[in-house]
């Protein structure tokens, strides 16, 4: 979620701006589609609904991807990375404009008695256990009412946080061997889900819990180390022609599966088991694909500057959206489409008056800056 503005002259990786521009998308129209005067077609809401379950674990791969690639390319000049300046420019990154948006709303539930807040949910978004609070160990805690919405979307920064504790220091200890490292986390995860719903149900695959989808993370990261290993070998790319779709496809196929397929029993339980790493794979090939660039209608649209504009606003347009997608404020301002209006233009405030001047500070704690850094 928090892959941010340009900083200096600095290109960006191609085609991921466009990632970010869709996803973020995604979440404003999932979350548009329950407000009054969006359009009554079922159609479309079959389309925004699978469209806005994809979004947060794209943001979860770019997120793994492009920082793995930051680590690997300061360890390569530096012969290693600083643990300090990585957390400090994480937290000039995440801190100020998340801060900003929970103090607004903090306030706001202060004056607006039909807003609910509670102290609580501020404290659990500050300290990164958003996702597991209100019984956030199963899957009914995530049905979420009206009252507890206006942090709920902490859940996903709070996971990345988790991510962001374990990765650096397993990236450092572990060296060399890192590429077994996260590959090991990539492979157990599935496994962990398998044991986990086994050992309470429905309620073991809980999409808040981290430890349930850090392959998502893990699967981001997974290919920028093998880029990083293997890019510049000629089988490298015939393993991406081919791997790229046949990922891809398998992620489709496994979601009609899971669509149209039983509702309990054994074969139930493996298709919900496994989807979550069906889409990893398929998410990842679609980073690949993306990142590497070309001259195609989907490179061309994804490179458009509609959607590099809006990938470089993601952060603030996924934490403001939440505000104007609930249901307590006057419909006025929570209906469709005027939230996307005023979500796009708190997240442009946002973006120019809070994360670009903390932005620009990051550069004090940053020894090597690579091609791909104007995109963290």
């Amino acid at each position: 979620m928090h892959m941010a503005g340009n900083e200096g002259s600095q290109p960006r990786l191609a085609g991921l701006d466009g990632l970010r521009a869709i996803a973020a998308m995604g979440v404003v129209m999932v979350h548009g589609s329950g407000l009054p005067g969006f359009p009554e077609v079922p159609w479309l809401h079959a389309i925004v609904e699978r469209w806005g379950g994809l979004c947060v674990p794209l943001f979860f791969v770019l997120s793994g991807f492009l920082i793995t690639r930051l680590m690997l390319s300061e360890a390569r000049a530096t012969g290693t990375i600083s643990l300090r300046d990585f957390y400090l420019r994480r937290a000039l990154r995440i801190l100020p404009a998340g801060f900003v948006y929970l103090a607004v709303v903090s306030v706001l539930a202060a004056f607006v008695s039909a807003m609910t807040v509670k102290p609580i949910e501020v404290w659990a978004a500050v300290f990164w256990f958003r996702n597991i609070l209100y019984g956030g160990w199963a899957a009914w805690a995530m049905k979420l009412g009206d009252g507890i919405f206006y942090t709920a979307h902490f859940w996903s920064l709070s996971v990345e946080e988790h991510f962001y504790f374990i990765w650096p220091l397993g990236f450092r200890v572990m060296g060399a061997r890192r590429l077994w490292f996260i590959a090991a986390l990539v492979v157990l995860t599935p496994v962990w889900r398998a044991w986990n719903m086994k050992w309470s149900g429905a309620g073991g695959m809980n999409y808040w819990r981290t430890d349930l989808i850090a392959d998502f993370l893990a699967g981001g990261a997974l290919l920028a180390v093998m880029r990083d290993r293997f890019g510049t070998t000629p089988g490298w790319a015939r393993f991406a022609n081919w791997a790229t779709p046949l990922a891809m496809a398998l992620a489709v196929g496994w979601g009609v599966a899971r669509q149209y397929g039983p509702t309990t029993g054994p074969v139930w339980q493996v298709l919900v088991t496994l989807e979550a790493s069906t889409m990893m794979l398929g998410l990842v090939a679609l980073v690949g694909w993306a990142s590497r660039g070309g001259t195609s209608w989907p490179h061309r649209v994804l490179n458009s500057r509609p959607l590099v504009w809006i990938g470089a606003i993601s952060y603030s347009l996924y934490l403001w959206q939440q505000l104007f997608s609930g249901r307590q404020l006057p419909p006025a301002i929570q209906s469709f489409p005027v939230n996307l209006v005023l979500a796009f233009g708190a997240a442009t405030a946002s973006y120019h008056l809070v994360e670009r001047p903390f932005l620009r500070l990051r550069s004090k704690f940053r020894r090597h800056a690579p091609p791909e850094a104007a995109a963290m």
